[in-house]
């Protein structure tokens, strides 16, 4: 349910092997007619419970869901005391054989307890509201348009020792066009995009407004049946109350090449502005401060991105990725010592390599294997000085995830998931770190006939201490059991 706001990725929009029009249709044509109804009930460690409720109908005419869901634990999530409740409805609308409307509204209520050192609860809830609509039209075998448009409402109060700010009020309006036309070989793509977003804070008695609004061309092309290019430019205006007033030329581009059958290689690059919407940044960490100021767009200068893939003779199919992004601004989470939170900050003219290994496929009879291990390096200047290796906060140099799952028969699965983290720096002047850990998850699931599957699972089973916040440790071993039924 978070809602971001990404400006730079238009180059993998561009490059989608599938276009806009062909989705619509096999979407329409790939829903399941006639009342289904699931429902989910679980329970577990740490008075955890939770249940679902999901309906969905698709007649000729109309297709609707609607979801209701709960959720309560002492310490599952995050080591809170945390309570979530969910009400959602989606309508879709076919309006002729080639047009499609979308409703949907979703309101979350959550409520935190938050452990802390410097506290014993720090309370926040949130209000969560979303509405958004989409309308889709293939006007011809040729083209197609598309539009978005979405209200989200976020309000966040919060009860704690030497807060800053405690509450605040986040309203956000975006709308999001798209128009593709074919001439020939040329697939031509035309965007427009509009952010608004006005921030209320009322502990200090003013209310910020940031806007953006970017639109631009871009153009697909195959060479051959074996090589595709694509390229564009956005053209973006940005308005960030007293922080940031600039507009900016965002080019980008991409080639994909089809050696053979098996191997294939890309060479992307893109520039320009990226923002992170409030809300998304405090639903994806509860313990952020509320602090206005702290949230402005990134600027990069530059990134690109070079990769492959290769599909093996028995199966498997490995990738590699390497990426170099320049950074004017780049944000990052510190600890906030007087308040116990955490606050956003901005590094200037960061770089940063990422290389990521992907590996999937089937090592023996039933059981497949998936990891992604990745390596990441950092520079920055700061007071004239470039700084190397693991400076930035909460981002490790080394994460090796990996999934195993065997399917012990046509009913009953197996997954492990193990994951190793490695240390993080939590302080950027002291470079303290956070110990790296490994975590180790379990899952086993068994259908009974075509509509009842049970499931249990369990997390942390080495029982590690391990903290992905300073001062904010995670629960240890726990395990979860559960219900789900289709009818």
């Amino acid at each position: 349910k978070i809602i971001k706001t990404k400006l730079t990725p238009p180059e993998q929009k561009a490059a989608a092997q599938v276009r806009p029009q062909d989705k619509l249709a096999a979407r329409q044509a790939s829903r399941t007619r006639g009342l289904n109804i699931q429902a989910l009930g679980m329970g577990g460690s740490y008075s955890t419970f939770g249940g679902q409720l999901r309906c969905t109908h698709s007649l000729p005419q109309l297709h609707y869901a609607v979801t209701a869901a709960y959720e309560q634990t002492d310490g599952q999530f995050e080591n809170a005391d945390y309570n979530r409740s969910e009400a959602e409805g989606v309508l879709s609308i076919p309006l002729a054989a080639q047009t499609n409307l979308n409703i949907n509204a979703d309101i979350q209520n959550l409520d935190y307890g938050l452990h802390g050192a410097l506290f014993n609860k720090m309370n926040r809830d949130l209000q969560y509201i979303n509405f958004g609509t989409l309308f889709e039209n293939q006007f011809s075998n040729n083209g197609s348009f598309r539009a978005l448009y979405r209200l989200t409402s976020f309000e966040l109060k919060t009860d704690t020792l030497n807060a800053n700010y405690s509450e605040a009020d986040n309203i956000l309006h975006q709308l999001n066009t798209q128009l593709n036309i074919s001439i020939s070989n040329v697939d031509l793509i035309l965007q427009a995009r509009a952010l608004n977003e006005s921030i209320d804070i009322p502990d200090s008695s003013s209310t910020q407004k940031n806007s953006i609004i970017e639109f631009g061309l871009g153009a697909r092309y195959p060479f051959s049946s074996k090589v595709q290019v694509s390229a564009g430019v956005m053209f973006q205006d940005i308005s960030f109350n007293s922080l940031l007033d600039k507009s900016a030329v965002a080019p980008y581009g991409r080639i994909s090449v089809l050696l053979n059958n098996n191997i294939s290689l890309f060479l992307s690059a893109s520039s320009g502005y990226e923002y992170e919407n409030i809300s998304a940044r405090w639903l994806k960490n509860p313990y952020l401060a509320i602090a206005p100021e702290q949230y402005k767009p990134e600027k990069k200068k530059a990134v690109v991105r070079f990769g492959g893939e290769v599909t093996l003779t028995n199966g498997f199919t490995g990738g590699v990725e390497i990426s170099r992004a320049w950074h004017e601004d780049f944000w990052y989470w510190q600890h906030d010592s007087a308040t116990g939170l955490f606050k956003s900050h901005f590094l200037p003219k960061a770089e940063i390599t990422n290389l990521s290994v992907s590996l999937r496929g089937e090592l023996f009879n039933n059981l497949t294997i998936d990891t992604r291990p990745t390596l990441a390096m950092f520079s920055f200047e700061k007071d004239g000085t470039t700084h190397l290796a693991d400076d930035i906060p909460y981002r490790p140099k080394v994460q090796l995830p990996v999934t195993l799952t065997y399917k012990i028969n046509e009913a009953t699965t197996l997954s492990l998931f193990s994951e190793w983290v490695g240390s993080r720096v939590y302080d950027i002047t002291s470079q303290e770190k956070l110990d790296s850990y490994v975590l180790l998850n379990a899952s086993v699931s068994r259908r009974f006939g075509k509509h009842v599957t049970v499931f249990l699972r369990g997390n942390n089973l080495f029982d590690q201490s391990y903290s992905r916040w300073y001062n904010f440790p995670e629960m240890e071993a726990q395990v979860m059991a559960g219900l789900s039924a289709t009818f």
